[in-house]
């Protein structure tokens, strides 16, 4: 696989990580166990959730560091820095530009599937 296809993909797969956990914080219907400690906690303390999850991946990645150094790669990095601003600034887009207000109708289509 060529290095092009293989960052393309790393992006696609990237912007995709954040666009789900924005989806799922705008329908409500919770995210993944990481990223709700990480909305918590941002929540709490006042900071934006990409800024407070970048925080703990830097902590996190320290640790890794010095545990598993072959592990990390570009994609750890980009991964690290991008999903919670990716998924901040779709829930801004969504809530303050176009103000999409999630109500039942919304919901049961989520449900659905339609």
């Amino acid at each position: 696989m060529t290095k092009t296809k293989r960052t393309g993909g790393m992006v696609l797969g990237i912007l995709f990580i954040g666009l789900c956990v924005s989806f799922l914080r705008l329908s409500q219907f919770g995210v993944d166990p990481f990223s709700a400690m990480n909305l918590g906690i941002s929540g709490f303390i006042g900071w934006s959730f990409g800024t407070w999850q970048l925080l703990v991946n830097a902590i996190i990645l320290v640790v890794v560091f010095f545990q598993a150094r072959s592990c990390i790669g570009a994609g750890t990095i980009i991964n690290m820095v991008f999903v919670g601003y990716i998924a901040d600034f779709i829930c801004y887009v969504a809530n303050d530009v176009v103000q999409i207000q999630m109500n039942l109708p919304l919901h049961l289509g989520q449900v659905s599937g339609r």
